[in-house]
């Protein structure tokens, strides 16, 4: 039965479709496989159904498939567009993997005006006209694998590496430099959740690590200023480009290298190398990480982390180029590391040892002279004396030279008869809280004599820089309480005195200190800081200086005595101080090595070894043998007197000086810092013991503890304590 059109409707259809697929494949639609000029993306093109696709190349042979089933006629968005056409290939170049040599453009990366591309067959299809006009920059801007790359990290100096801080003698594991976040130093790690820890060094210098599908990142001193820990950029200082004070601290950060190298072009508006617009670094044996264009160091602050500061403080600058395998560190050239350093202490040892060696050699004309005033001449007939404090910024020793203050009034040690003086020298942060309690500001420019010899005590304030922040390097802070007595601007005035009390602030005078004279230098036995090992090492150094040992040790750090043979024992030790920190203590010396760097016949351990933290006390016990092996008038107290402690039951007037050592028992001076005395009972105290001596003193002079009326009620005047 015919039905006209209706049987013609299917075939119809057919021819249709048959004309739609020839039109399909001859009719030049765009393929998925694109030009070289489209740029560098990471993400595969999807296979469209009914399309197979070549092993290895990524080209997409095209089959039978229906127009409504490609995505040909689906155009994304430009952007879009183009990752969708990228060839699975390229991820290797997003990954950093190029061949470039202009600071990190593909050279496949060329500019190509030819529209058309082909496949394997070598049949022509032309590119969708979207595609041709997108620019460089717009595809330089979409795959930053491509522009990030930097191309001198394809040439290494060495395999990659961590970049390990020496830490000080205490520390048990080195910090390595960390790119996590922002510059900062972490605990050294080698496992897998550590490899944030591991940088690249370029045969030209640059320092960096790799961020996958990013690109490499630049360790760069950036022009931000750093000015009591805050930052301020160069354009908000005086300075200049030309003009850029290297003292102050910059801030260190990571950059993308191919960043630095466009900003660097663009500012000087010309063809630079990477090596002249990126920075460059070298790692310096005994040195550490340094920064070619200034000379300054890579260094780690707590506060202000990573800053490019110049090369000083080995603490905080000997950056090594490590291997780390769990908790073991490998330094790299190791032995040339040390090698540097002995050669460094060779050359600071030489004139260090002609100082003690010329102080040592007055020691036999001050002993004939010591000796001759001891037998002449009755202490304290027409002189005064005085106590020497160095006072800097702490709260603690504030707390403490408060207390100082109340006993030596309470004890009368002020008045006439006993021509008593404190003297206290320091940078004068705390001085207006000590104007208060009557002492007075001076200047050592215009105070040049002292108090007549029968006036009463006075308490004067000196500003004053210590040696440790005018010698950086040189001396530990230690020493400024002692090098207050011998500076050439103090010495003058104190060379006045008939008498002179060497003493930390944390000590405190009984009533047996009133009308105290001595004709020889005073020392104590019982400090309890020296070990067999320190005493070898000690007795080392001294016949390497040319001074006598005499086998004497444990002596306290409180003297008293002379004034001439006070300051010949303080110029003398301050003098071994800088020689014993350079010749024990300096960088490279077994004692400044962390323990698992550390030769294994080396102690430094407290109480077996040697002892970074006392090397006052060492430097003191060395100028003490040689004077008193001199011959030097030295009287020891049969009897413990000096720098006794402040915890037992011990009689006030069986001593002279009481120290406050580092204890939790009463007294204490961490538990009166904490504030653990403000409501502390004061009424049951005894002044005849030592501990409630200065447990009364420290409390009532910094406004802790209670009934402090009522315990000086009980126990009476404390300067008639002991008749």
């Amino acid at each position: 039965m015919f039905h006209g059109p209706r049987r013609l409707l299917p075939i119809g259809a057919a021819i249709v479709t048959c004309m739609l697929v020839v039109l399909t494949v001859h009719s030049g639609a765009p393929t998925p496989r694109h030009n070289a000029n489209l740029g560098l993306s990471a993400q595969p093109l999807p296979t469209a159904r009914g399309q197979t696709q070549k092993p290895g190349d990524g080209t997409v042979a095209v089959g039978r498939m229906h127009a409504k089933d490609s995505r040909v006629n689906d155009l994304a968005p430009p952007r879009r567009r183009a990752a969708l056409f990228a060839r699975p290939q390229d991820q290797s170049i997003a990954a950093g993997n190029t061949n470039s040599n202009d600071g990190g453009h593909s050279n496949t990366s060329n500019t190509n005006t030819n529209t058309n591309t082909s496949n394997d067959s070598g049949v022509v299809f032309p590119q969708h006209p979207a595609i041709a006009r997108e620019s460089k920059a717009v595809h330089n801007l979409l795959y930053s694998g491509g522009v990030a790359s930097f191309p001198p990290f394809r040439s290494l100096a060495e395999p990659p590496l961590f970049i390990s801080l020496v830490p000080d003698n205490t520390a048990l594991t080195h910090l390595c430099l960390s790119h996590l976040s922002a510059p900062d130093m972490q605990e050294c790690n080698s496992a897998d959740p550590a490899r944030h820890q591991v940088f690249a060094l370029s045969s030209e210098g640059h320092v960096g690590f790799e961020v996958q599908g990013v690109g490499h990142y630049c360790l760069h001193a950036s022009d931000e200023r750093i000015f009591a820990n805050s930052f301020a950029s160069l354009a908000d200082t005086d300075e200049d480009d030309d003009h850029i004070d290297p003292s102050v601290p910059r801030k260190v950060v990571y950059r993308l290298c191919t960043s630095i190298f466009a900003n660097a072009k663009v500012m000087k508006e010309g063809s630079l190398s990477t090596k002249d617009a990126v920075d460059t670094w070298q790692f310096v044996p005994g040195k550490g990480l340094v920064h070619r264009e200034t000379g300054n160091c890579l260094t780690y602050n707590y506060h202000t982390k990573i800053t490019l500061e110049p090369c000083r403080d080995m603490d905080s600058q000997w950056m090594l180029r490590t291997d780390v395998n769990g908790s073991l560190i490998l330094p790299r050239q190791w032995d040339k590391e040390l090698i540097a350093l002995a050669e460094r202490r060779e050359r600071q040892i030489k004139p260090l040892l002609a100082t003690v060696r010329t102080l040592a050699s007055k020691t036999r004309k001050l002993t004939h002279r010591a000796h001759s005033r001891a037998s002449k001449r009755t202490q304290g007939v027409d002189g005064r004396r005085a106590v020497v404090f160095f006072m800097e910024p702490s709260r603690m020793l504030t707390l403490q030279v408060k207390w100082w203050l109340r006993a030596w009034r309470m004890l009368k040690l002020d008045e006439p008869d006993q021509r008593m003086d404190v003297l206290i020298m320091g940078n004068g942060d705390d001085f207006e809280s000590l104007m208060s309690l009557g002492c007075e500001m001076k200047s050592l420019d215009t105070q040049t004599s002292i108090p007549h010899a029968d006036g009463h005590g006075v308490c004067w304030l000196f500003p004053f820089r210590g040696i440790n922040s005018r010698e950086p390097g040189k001396y530990d802070a230690w020493f400024n309480s002692l090098e207050v007595l011998v500076n050439k601007k103090t010495r003058p005035l104190l060379e006045q005195y008939d008498q002179l009390l060497r003493a930390d602030a944390d000590t405190l005078p009984t009533p047996k200190m009133r009308g105290y004279w001595s004709e020889k230098l005073v020392l104590s036995l019982n400090a309890g800081y020296a070990t067999r090992y320190a005493d070898a090492k000690l007795a080392t150094l001294a016949a390497d200086a040319g001074l006598v040992w005499h086998d004497l040790r444990n002596i306290g750090s409180t003297f008293y005595g002379p004034a001439k043979s006070v300051l010949h024992l303080v110029e003398l030790t301050v003098a071994v101080g800088a020689l014993l920190r350079t010749y024990t203590f300096a960088p490279g010396t077994g004692c400044k090595l962390p323990p698992k760097l550390r030769p294994a016949d080396v102690d430094c351990e407290w109480g077996s070894g040697l002892w970074l933290g006392v090397s006052l006390l060492y430097s003191q016990q060395i100028a003490a043998n040689h004077m008193i092996g001199s011959g030097f008038p030295v009287k020891f107290e049969a009897e413990k007197k000096f720098d006794v402690g402040t915890e037992g039951e011990i009689d006030v007037c069986s001593v002279l000086m009481l120290h406050v050592y580092h204890n939790r028992e009463r007294f204490s001076k961490l538990a009166l810092l904490d504030g653990e005395y403000k409501n502390f009972d004061m009424s049951s105290l005894d002044f005849h013991v030592a501990r409630d001596l200065i447990t009364y003193f420290a409390l009532t002079a910094n406004d802790q503890g209670m009934n402090g009326e009522v315990a000086l009620s009980r126990s009476g005047d404390p300067s008639k304590l002991c008749g």
